[in-house]
């Protein structure tokens, strides 16, 4: 058995799905980071063995791309691996199957930090060394910063709140994917499901924080760009599939 390579099956219940039956990129993304930290935990470092070394996994950027996103009822298949560190960053891949078929690929960036002090760490200094990841496939290219131009098309502001936060005591990864979804009129995916979506992780959004939000739309999709007291948060994006004929 390649244990470089961790796979489990999901039956999508309705908290997994959207309104339309879809998988939720916010689900698939919870799907994501527990798998990644089981994996993590197979490899001998789980969550509590890190602790004791005062060190933490933190996503640094996510990209997902689906050909179509399953739906309720469906059993989806996720498999993850990881990929060789290059400066102190740690690419991690995913590919989501249903019977068999493959029908969407991730590719996540993480970081080695000491919670104490919020400074990243050389995981190799630290002694985490990570299988070798000779053969193993990149489905997606390493996710790139998000830079939309012009003017603003919406700017408005969201207060992060208790059931934003996760256990590292910050807005969890998923909770991004549903403000960039939140910020336009529900009726834009009539018809239409996400296709791709990218979030980059650039400070961490904490408690009382009212962060102001800006909207960019485009043909397909949108990006959204969060600061705080002037400094950028996070920025992200998505595009939505062509409509159904």
């Amino acid at each position: 058995m390649d244990d470089r390579i961790l796979t489990q099956s999901f039956d999508l219940r309705a908290r997994d799905t959207d309104v339309n039956g879809r998988l939720k990129i916010s689900s698939a993304q919870l799907m994501m980071q527990e798998i990644a930290e089981d994996h993590s935990a197979l490899l001998g470092y789980s969550r509590a063995a890190l602790a004791g070394q005062d060190l933490v996994w933190l996503l640094s950027r996510s990209r997902l791309e689906f050909t179509r996103l399953p739906q309720f009822c469906e059993r989806l298949t996720l498999s993850t691996w990881p990929l060789r560190s290059a400066r102190s960053i740690y690419p991690r891949c995913y590919s989501f199957a249903v019977n068999g078929q493959t029908v969407g690929h991730a590719v996540t960036q993480w970081l080695l930090v000491r919670p104490t002090t919020r400074a990243m760490v050389d995981g190799a200094a630290a002694g985490i060394v990570l299988p070798d990841a000779s053969g193993l496939p990149q489905p997606l290219k390493n996710p790139a910063r998000i830079r939309p131009q012009g003017e603003p098309n919406e700017v408005f502001s969201r207060r992060v709140c208790f059931s934003d936060l996760d256990v590292n005591g910050h807005v969890n990864n998923a909770r991004y994917a549903e403000w960039l979804l939140d910020a336009v009129d529900p009726r834009r995916f009539a018809g239409r499901a996400v296709k791709a979506l990218q979030v980059n992780y650039l400070h961490e959004m904490l408690p009382g924080e009212t962060v102001a939000l800006s909207r960019y739309d485009s043909e397909n999709g949108w990006a959204l760009l969060g600061e705080w007291e002037g400094k950028l948060l996070f920025e992200a994006s998505v595009e939505l599939a062509p409509e159904a004929d």
